[in-house]
């Protein structure tokens, strides 16, 4: 019996199930241990010599998700050192290789996992650098990658990673939030707390929603291979918010809000994707269908488009002509009809123009940044579209906050900033963050003291 417990304990252990202590009765207890996903740099320690701190931050987040171990401190247990000194002559060959493992040699690697050779031996030319840390690596046989190869294995494999696991609970919100959104209405008129502020929060709350719900739905199929460019869903994301603008645009013409079915549907999509997700894992999106040789996020991409030009666009256009065929809308010209887009179109505009002259690509080292910036942004000109339409009074022009925009996107178009355009982003970002928080918090206390109510609380039904 002792010898076969051993076996069975032996077994469990090889399909990840740990055995040990007892149960309060007395049972064994099966603890499951999850298996950890061999990643390329498992075990290895890397120095970063990168001046630029953004820089430097980014490559030790990313050889860090690739197993590698981070060195603040040089010392001679490192493994690699990753340098921007141009002056550098490291092994030409390829740094990350293993040249034990034959299944690495496939995927040539600029990390050689084996012993770095010593200077002495000549299978590196000695660097002509005056770099404190260059000179001990070579000294102490440490291997050194130039910034620009290190950069390029480095974006390969984190591209071959798996997205962060998406969580069915955390998914299931998608459907709560869609259906609470379908019934605020009808709630606030049974409570009779139907308000114009109540109005204000759900199609405000509604325009910042439209940044997250198309950049979670690609995070399934990441960057890699199967994935599509972050610049590529960039033109959905606007294109979703474009969908919500023209709403409001048409009732700023009409006096009618009309909703299309797009809404509604990419919900039920979105919300079946992610559960398909959480039953078959992110690989279940891996493949390309046989008849027309594309991807399923290229697939999801041309859909996307479909609702936009056939669900979305023709229905608002549509009702518009009807608005002026039957004299039933505010009867606008054309400049003043067309002119609650002016700032929508002038912040896309000068985003992808900011994103096609960048000289460091910013919105390829920071594009969740770039989203979030452009959507708050957004959702700071839709709000003062909604007021507007809701007041019945005449709509701005260009926002105050396209200035600066136009000021950095002029900046990095005449002048190769570099690095500093990631931290005029982030400046950008603060800027166009905080006005709109500041924004909607002053909004929401005016409105309070002009109604008389609380915006938190409901009175009682006399």
């Amino acid at each position: 019996m002792h010898g076969k417990s051993k076996m069975d304990q032996k077994l469990f252990q090889d399909h990840g199930i740990a055995v040990g202590g007892t149960s309060p009765k007395g049972r064994r207890k099966l603890n499951f241990v999850e298996k950890k996903e061999k990643l390329p740099l498992n075990g290895k320690s890397i120095f970063v010599d990168v001046k630029e701190k953004s820089q430097c931050r980014s490559i030790t987040e990313d050889i860090k998700r690739l197993g590698a171990r981070a060195d603040e401190f040089f010392h001679k247990d490192i493994n690699y050192v990753i340098t921007s000194n141009r002056t550098s002559k490291p092994d030409k060959r390829e740094p990350f290789q293993s040249p034990e493992s034959p299944s690495i040699v496939s995927t040539p690697s600029p990390f050689n996992c084996g012993p770095s050779p010593s200077p002495a031996s000549g299978s590196i030319p000695p660097p002509e650098s005056t770099n404190p840390v260059l000179t001990n690596a070579e000294n102490w046989g440490i291997k050194i990658i130039t910034l620009d190869v290190a950069l390029k294995w480095i974006q390969r494999e984190i591209s071959k990673l798996p997205p962060v696991n998406t969580n069915v609970k955390t998914k299931g919100s998608n459907l709560r939030g869609s259906y609470k959104d379908g019934i605020d209405g009808k709630q606030a008129r049974r409570t009779g707390s139907s308000s114009p502020l109540g109005e204000l929060f759900d199609h405000g709350l509604d325009s910042w929603a439209t940044l997250f719900l198309p950049v979670a739905l690609y995070s399934i199929f990441g960057r890699g291979e199967y994935g599509v460019g972050v610049f590529r869903v960039y033109f959905i994301v606007t294109g979703v918010m474009l969908c919500f603008i023209l709403s409001h645009w048409e009732k700023y013409n009409t006096k009618i809000l009309f909703l299309p079915w797009g809404y509604d549907l990419s919900q039920l999509a979105m919300t079946g994707v992610y559960l398909l997700t959480f039953v078959g894992g992110h690989d279940l999106w891996k493949f390309k269908f046989p008849v027309i040789d594309m991807y399923c996020s290229e697939v999801i991409e041309i859909v996307m488009y479909v609702g936009f030009f056939v669900l979305t666009f023709p229905a608002t256009f549509w009702n518009i002509y009807k608005s002026y065929r039957d004299g039933t809308g505010k009867l606008y010209g054309p400049w003043e009809m067309l002119r609650p887009l002016v700032s929508t179109f002038l912040l896309f505009s000068l985003m992808v123009v900011w994103a096609r002259v960048s000289t460091c690509q910013v919105m390829e080292l920071q594009p969740r940044l770039f989203y979030w910036t452009t959507g708050t942004a957004f959702s700071y000109i839709a709000c003062r579209l909604i007021i507007s339409q809701m007041s019945d009074t005449r709509c701005e022009l260009i926002n105050w906050l396209i200035l600066p925009l136009a000021a950095i996107v002029a900046a990095s178009s005449l002048l190769s900033l570099g690095q500093l355009e990631v931290y005029l982003l982030w400046a950008y970002c603060f800027l166009v963050t905080a006005a709109h928080i500041h924004f909607g918090v002053h909004v929401v206390q005016e409105m309070c003291d002009h109604f008389k109510i609380s915006a938190l609380t409901i009175k009682p039904k006399q």
